[in-house]
This record gives C-alpha cells, structure tokens and sequence, in this order.
C-alpha cells in the first residue's frame, strides 16, 4: 500500500479518536452545524490559531483559522487544483461539530463562517484541523488538531 494512503488513514485515524475522545458521552445529543463561507476582503488577525493543508509536494495548499474572539472560522485555498478547503471542529464541552467549507477555489480570498458563534460555549477547548476534499472524499489531513480556547 502507498505511503501517503497509510499517512492519510493514519491521519483521519488520529483526527477521529481525538475528537471522539474530547466530546462528552456518545450517548448525549450532539449537534453538527455547517455553514458555506462567505467571502472576505480582509484576512484573518495575527491573533488567529492557524493550520495549513498540503497538497502532494505544495506546500500550503490550504489554511484554516480559528479566532476566539467572535468565535470566527477562516479558510482559504491556495492552490489551484480542483480540491476544496474545509474546517472542521469539534468543541469539548458539548460535543458539537463545526465545518466550514467552500467550492469556491484559489481565485478567491479569505472567506469566513460566524453564523454559529453563539453555539460555541465560552471557556471550552475547540479542536480543529484543516483538510482538502475532492467531492465527499477527504484526500488530506493536515496530520494534527489544533487547540484553541473559545472566546
């Protein structure tokens, strides 16, 4: 089997008990918002938890960002290459999810998902991690989470 097929299996792998691990009981209601990114002239503030995505040997090709005050996802595609960037999240204290996703592409700037900020509990841990899909397959991960504190 291919390396970078074992890295991305590994990588979803890591992403999945992690997540599991920081939501409470499985047996508790659970909530996934969604919300299509809306584009941005302006670009995240140098405050912002950041994670790149790389695609095949680029470097960068995607980022995504959290910014607790305002509780604000950013993502942007760098590369041209047919793959979307997504954001997805998950907030410890009640388990809920969080994706923010665009099929816009590399032509556009930043763009932004708020309209859940007040889902997002004051105080708790959000775990995010950036990632590049082709249609409803996740290609690559970025390998880790990221831990930010909501605002």
């Amino acid at each position: 089997m291919p390396r970078h097929i074992i890295r991305t299996a590994l990588a979803i792998l890591v992403v999945a008990v992690t997540f599991i691990a920081l939501s409470p009981g499985l047996a508790s209601a659970r909530t996934i918002y969604e919300e299509y990114a809306t584009v941005v002239s302006t670009s995240p503030p140098s405050n912002a938890s950041c994670s790149f995505v790389s695609s095949g040997n680029v470097p960068g090709a995607g980022q995504a960002c959290f910014v607790a005050n305002g509780d604000q996802f950013w993502i942007r595609d760098y590369y041209a290459d047919g793959l979307r960037v997504e954001m997805r999240a998950s907030v410890n204290t009640t388990g809920d999810g969080f994706r923010c996703y665009t099929f816009r592409g590399s032509s556009y700037p930043w763009q932004t998902c708020t309209s859940w900020a007040y889902e997002i509990p004051e105080n708790g841990t959000l775990a995010y991690s950036a990632s590049l899909w082709d249609s409803n397959n996740t290609l690559r991960y970025n390998g880790s989470l990221v831990l930010a504190r909501a605002g």
